[in-house]
């Protein structure tokens, strides 16, 4: 008889752009075909993983308009009990920076999943200190690598955690040829390719950054200025400067990269780690105004080795002396002789080291509040207006005191919007007029019925 294959929950928040949800890509393709992996993620780039075979479920985020602010992570909560009860993982996997009271609160329902946290380090001192206290509901914490680890002073730098290498999915994909890669871009092979990832109009990032490293590759033409664009970033970030190649929506990336001659990006794990896994040389831009991700600790430390080059995104003449320098010949020979002296792909290969650990998860002790944990099944029990009930009987106002008006067909009264529940990851909308309830391809008509009992708890619903 064969045995059942073990199953794993990926699960990632929304973030502004694709890190958290490209790092569980790489370790679902790591996983497979070994193991059964879903992933239930609050990105708006889900539908991306969809072609690598990877079966995903979207979750609107903490800044969903659809859900009253102060339900959300009871909504979360109760999402996640049902996908959890729908999917049977033996072990979750959680990647983002706070791990929603929601989803922890779902993970004390079901004490039989081991459950992880996939935390990033590199962090810096500052509002998101009080979330490293929910390590405390994990049975364990993998931190993968950075090339940059040696400057990681903030609060993460001394935590225990399973350590691991790098994660790159370039250690779990095949990149393109240049050939095969100018082809698919666009670009023209026998040319030198500049690509620049600045401005995608992100929190934190410098839009003079862009304007002032575009401008300057232009000047030089005997190169090609390609300027990518995330897949989900907003439509309205502006026209593509005359004489750009745009790459909109390119996913992932780090395929394409012997495309390219040289990059100009920010400096977050994830573009870092996949421009120097293929040798691309760079010059970072770090995010200065990133609030946890410590950029430019990162950045500089790999400028000091000789990695790359640096530019402070508050200022334009650095950054136009610096693209100069990364277009010179000389330069580029040296961040990759330095990439090669220092050994660079020995430090990765972090996919394959978490699917492992997922294998065989350790056991923990979670040891959150017992309390916490027999309100949180109460409330299970007796569900959402049963609270209510609860919280009128102590003079308290219902948490459900305002709900959005929605109908599951489409309606032309100005108070009232569609609700669109589909399977589909490609109709989660980057701008959506109406809320989206997605549900996991292939789910059971008992999880169909469940999720619409928690529309009705969430949603006041018009014919």
């Amino acid at each position: 008889m064969t045995a059942r294959k073990r199953r794993v929950a990926l699960v990632t928040s929304n973030g502004w752009g694709l890190g958290h949800l490209s790092r569980q890509l790489a370790v679902a393709l790591a996983l497979v075909p070994g193991s059964e992996v879903t992933v239930f993620s609050m990105s708006r780039g889900l539908s991306l993983i969809g072609s690598f075979g990877i079966r995903g479920e979207y979750c609107p985020g903490v800044d969903s308009p659809w859900i009253v602010g102060a339900e959300w992570d009871s909504y979360v909560r109760d999402r996640f009990i049902a996908y959890l009860e729908e999917t049977s993982p033996d072990v979750v996997l959680f990647d983002g920076v706070a791990p929603y009271l929601g989803i922890l609160r779902a993970l004390r329902w079901h004490p039989e999943v081991k459950a992880g946290w996939l935390r990033r380090g590199m962090w810096q001192s500052g509002p998101n200190d009080g979330q490293l206290r929910k390590e405390a509901w994990f049975d364990f914490i993998i931190e993968p690598g950075d090339l940059a680890a040696e400057a990681d002073k903030g609060p993460t730098a001394g935590l225990d955690a399973i350590r691991i290498p790098a994660i790159s999915l370039l250690d779990v994909l095949e990149p393109y040829s240049r050939a095969d890669a100018c082809a698919r871009l666009g670009l023209d092979p026998d040319k030198r390719a500049l690509l620049i990832t600045l401005g995608s109009g992100q929190p934190g990032e410098s839009s003079n950054a862009a304007v002032s490293a575009v401008a300057t590759a232009l000047e030089a033409t005997e190169w090609q200025v390609a300027v990518a664009r995330s897949p989900i970033a907003p439509s309205d970030t502006g026209s593509p400067r005359e004489g750009t190649i745009e790459l909109p929506g390119v996913f992932p990336l780090a395929q394409y990269l012997a495309a390219f001659d040289a990059a100009i990006g920010a400096a977050g794990y994830n573009s870092v780690h996949e421009w120097l896994r293929s040798g691309v040389p760079s010059l970072l831009v770090p995010k200065s105004a990133s609030k946890t991700d410590d950029q430019v600790a990162r950045a500089r430390f790999l400028s000091h080795r000789g990695l790359v080059l640096v530019a402070d995104d508050d200022s334009p003449n650095d950054v136009i002396s610096q693209t100069r320098r990364l277009l010179t010949d000389d330069v580029r020979s040296a961040l990759s002789s330095a990439r090669i002296e220092l050994d660079i792909d020995r430090r990765f290969g972090g996919a394959q080291a978490v699917a492992g650990v997922l294998g065989d998860p350790p056991m923990g002790v979670r040891s959150e509040s017992p309390q916490m944990g027999v309100r949180e099944r109460l409330k299970a029990i007796i569900g959402p207006k049963g609270v209510d009930t609860i919280r009128r009987l102590r003079g308290r106002k219902p948490n459900r005191a305002k709900k959005t008006t929605v109908s599951m067909v489409t309606d032309t009264r100005p108070d009232v919007v569609s609700l669109l529940m589909t399977t589909d990851p490609h109709q989660i909308e980057l701008t959506s007029t109406r809320p989206v309830e997605h549900l996991l391809e292939g789910s059971s008509e008992t999880y169909r019925d469940l999720r619409m009992r928690i529309v009705d708890d969430y949603y006041e619903l018009v014919d």
